[in-house]
């Protein structure tokens, strides 16, 4: 990471409700042409996929890993070709960027990259512990205080290109803010819808309708109202096979807005997790429920980072069974399936710039390639497709 970037290079997150309170856009004149085009970036066609999905079970990925903002928070990029990269964007449904603090902002590199292949990308709304209590019974207190939240939030949201919020409460509340709890879930998306925005929230399993702390790894009677108040569920991950047939029977129509947690490290989760989360997928189709998967960047973490590309290409693979080839919203297409990252910079094919680099803004469309495994020749820890590190397009 080089120390030449400035503060204003940086994609930070929000820490508290009073930084929120104090955070203004950046005008015009002070955001590079290059930044704005990464905040302002769309998919083909400047649509999203889900109407060629709405009646399959969805795949979600939500992003964790190392308490985020990474090399991916350089706006500008960064010189290190090994960072962490996703380019599946071909089986997946939702992204969600993820980490512990307040609000979680994608930054712009992932926006880029999910828009450019037609998918939502989710920010999370997490409070935590004692002093997430704190900062619900502030924002909960009243519908006033709830409506000055959100008035923040759609700005923040449509500043930052994002298409919704995970919202993660994992600390109790008090009984009588519930009432208010579902109010924001519920006006939230009003007003990012009535903004011109996709408005997706999603509730993660965790808080009661009582106010308890209490994870239900299922849907039911606890959890159902907020299921009812917004545009799906995130199921903790400590389920058995019992807990999903009683969720897809609760759901009934809205079956697919189910979305089972899977953690890839495996903590306490059906299969394992790691390079059996497939075992997991496996029984959650088989109730015909949409998929949670919680921290691929497993493979990044726990695994020697030269072997990362051919072991994430594993990884999908075996996934591909369970999940929803997509293609590009629009015709003609145009890409040199440039990954964001190299050794090297060319321009017509001759190499212009030598030295590596990382950075998915300059991302362009990727094959699915989970799906032509088989046409690909993997040598030694690489697939070929993937040392383009071109920027070029034809």
């Amino acid at each position: 990471m080089s120390e030449e970037f400035c503060e204003k290079s940086l994609s930070v997150p929000i820490r508290s409700l009073e930084e929120l309170k104090t955070w203004k856009p950046l005008t015009d004149r002070t955001r590079s042409q290059f930044v704005q085009q990464c905040f302002t970036a769309t998919g083909p066609g400047g649509s999203f996929r889900e109407q060629y999905t709405k009646n399959v079970p969805k795949t979600l990925i939500c992003h964790d890993m190392k308490g985020g903002y990474l090399e991916d928070s350089f706006i500008e990029g960064c010189s290190n070709a090994e960072a962490y990269s996703f380019i599946q964007w071909g089986i997946i449904d939702i992204f969600v960027y993820f980490s512990h603090h307040f609000i979680t902002i994608p930054p712009p590199c992932w926006v880029h990259a999910a828009h450019l292949h037609g998918v939502p990308i989710l920010g999370t709304i997490i409070t935590e512990w004692d002093e997430g209590a704190a900062t619900c019974s502030k924002i909960f207190s009243s519908k006033d205080a709830v409506n000055e939240f959100i008035n923040s939030l759609t700005e923040l949201t449509l500043y930052h290109n994002c298409d919704g919020w995970l919202i993660n409460i994992e600390n109790s509340l008090e009984e009588t803010l519930i009432d208010n709890v579902l109010y924001f879930l519920r006006r939230l998306k009003q007003e990012l819808v009535f903004a011109g925005n996709c408005g997706k929230i999603i509730w993660y399993d965790s808080v009661t309708k009582d106010g308890k702390l209490d994870w239900q790894n299922e849907l039911n009677a606890k959890n159902k109202d907020f299921f009812d108040s917004c545009d799906g569920i995130f199921l903790n991950y400590v389920w058995k096979p019992i807990d999903l047939a009683n969720s897809a029977i609760l759901a009934k129509e809205r079956i697919f807005d189910v979305y089972v947690g899977i953690d890839v490290f495996g903590r306490n989760c059906f299969g394992g997790g790691g390079f059996n989360t497939d075992a997991a997928f496996s029984v959650v189709r088989q109730y015909n429920l949409s998929a949670a998967v919680f921290a691929p960047g497993w493979i990044y973490e726990c695994h020697p980072i030269e072997q990362f590309k051919e072991l994430s290409f594993k990884f999908c693979s075996l996934l591909f069974p369970y999940m929803n080839l997509h293609g590009p919203n629009s015709l003609p297409i145009r890409t040199s399936f440039c990954p964001g990252y190299g050794q090297g910079k060319y321009d017509s094919g001759q190499l212009v710039d030598n030295k590596p680099w990382h950075n998915m803004s300059r991302q362009q469309l990727q094959p699915c390639l989970a799906a032509v495994r088989g046409l690909f020749e993997i040598k030694g820890n690489t697939c070929d497709i993937l040392k383009c590190g071109s920027t070029n397009t034809f």
